[in-house]
């Protein structure tokens, strides 16, 4: 706070950090291009043209089946079945949206990968692992 040149030079270290990926490394390239103006830095940094703050936006338009508040949305898709907001943007990006296939699962797919790698980290033995006198097993 109040000290722009340290937190330029702590940001430009921070991207030399190879542990630093994503969207920390994202944020400390927008961090760094808003602190590194003239007077601090008269070199534009190479990244500059990679970090875009403008995210296309892609409007699906779809024939509403209901339109009652608390009841989930029901559309007709591009086939004439109902479906579901995802089923349709899933239809328009297998479509004209560029030929993606997907699946909506919620976090199913993810839930069940985790829970098969982490097994044996789950339901390890661990002595003193419940807390109180209403956990008495894994089945509470």
């Amino acid at each position: 706070m109040g000290r722009p040149n340290e937190s330029l030079t702590v940001a430009e270290q921070g991207l030399l950090d190879p542990w630093v990926r994503a969207g920390s490394r994202v944020a400390l390239q927008r961090r760094i291009l808003r602190l590194a103006k003239p007077p601090r830095r008269w070199k534009t940094p190479t990244f500059s043209n990679l970090v875009d703050n403008k995210i296309p936006e892609v409007t699906i338009q779809g024939r509403s089946l209901n339109c009652e508040v608390g009841i989930k949305n029901r559309f007709y898709g591009e086939d004439g079945e109902q479906c579901g907001v995802e089923q349709l943007a899933l239809q328009y990006y297998s479509g004209e949206g560029g030929g993606w296939q997907g699946i909506h699962t919620e976090s199913s797919i993810w839930l069940t990968i985790f829970g098969l790698l982490m097994w044996d980290i789950l339901f390890s033995d661990v002595p003193g692992v419940f807390q109180t006198r209403f956990q008495v097993n894994e089945t509470q």
